[in-house]
């Protein structure tokens, strides 16, 4: 009461969110993937924000994410609308962009040089900025 408020804090809840989650150390080097799921709130324990994977039931909290509001959050994880409240989320944001391409979904990649021919990837990661690439597996297991 009396204050101002803070409308950094201010999050479009549940929103499809990409959050990289950091796997396993294979050697010396850190693998990660990114995992879908929905922003539910702000993270108590740390200054990143909430998220509920319908995969494991479980919450999950992390800093590196991104948003996607361009689709809500139901039908992609085959949740169904109750009949309760009902709220649009828009943003005109450049990163509010849906993302090109989905998780493990097949893309086709052309070859850096020409003797090499052409092949199909799986993505594993989507970008979190709009600045970083998409991690795609090979065929032959290469990342």
């Amino acid at each position: 009461y009396g204050k101002k408020p803070d409308y950094r804090k201010l999050l479009p809840l549940f929103s499809i969110a990409y959050v990289k989650v950091y796997d396993s150390i294979k050697g010396n080097t850190l693998t990660s993937q990114t995992v879908k799921a929905i922003l539910v709130g702000n993270d108590s324990k740390s200054d990143g924000r909430l998220f509920y994977n319908p995969a494991t039931r479980g919450l999950m909290g992390s800093s590196d994410y991104r948003l996607d509001i361009s689709h809500p959050s139901g039908p992609p994880f085959g949740l169904v609308y109750n009949g309760g409240f009902e709220f649009n989320l828009f943003d005109n944001s450049a990163e509010a962009i849906a993302p090109a391409y989905d998780l493990g979904q097949s893309v086709f990649i052309s070859p850096t040089h020409r003797l090499h021919p052409s092949e199909t990837a799986k993505i594993l990661t989507v970008p979190i900025s709009l600045s970083s690439p998409y991690a795609v597996q090979l065929p032959s297991g290469d990342i």
